[in-house]
């Protein structure tokens, strides 16, 4: 089974899975859909954190979660 990795919807590599034997017959095929769900997972996650690399080696600006001022403190700030 082979999952695309996506970085800001471009691929940039894949992740596959195999057994190293035949596994038993199943009417869902080698891989159960709770396993398919799991890689998806982890190919979003790692798609995910080779874009954020990417950005803060480019010297982006990245905004944390302790730079976002309080609900009385927003002045200047605007919602949109």
């Amino acid at each position: 089974m082979t999952a695309a990795i996506l970085a800001e919807g471009v691929e940039v590599g894949e992740l596959t899975v195999l057994y190293v034997r035949r596994p038993p017959p199943s009417s869902e095929g080698p891989f159960l859909r709770e396993e398919k769900k799991l890689l998806d997972t982890i190919v979003g996650r790692l798609g995910y954190y080779i874009a954020r690399q990417h950005l803060l080696r480019s010297g982006a600006p990245t905004v944390r979660p302790g730079d976002i001022p309080e609900a009385g403190d927003r002045e200047g700030w605007e919602v949109i």
